[in-house]
């Protein structure tokens, strides 16, 4: 159980809004890191325009 509740304080933590659960599979950090940052881009310029670079970094999609 001390597991399970670290886990949930951490994603209580008022820095996380929104979250993606993957399933367990063969997938590792360094081959889902680049597609995270491929849909982080992708979110930005459709919802910040081209202009997202001048934002704040807590105020843009991120994953990482």
């Amino acid at each position: 159980m001390k597991v399970k509740n670290e886990y949930q304080g951490f994603f209580r933590d008022e820095r996380f809004t929104h979250h993606i659960t993957l399933p367990p599979s063969k997938l590792n950090e360094k081959s889902v890191l680049p597609i995270l940052r491929k849909i982080e881009f992708k979110l930005n310029k459709t919802f910040l325009k081209s202009a997202f670079t001048k934002y704040a970094e807590t105020d843009r999609f991120r994953f990482c």
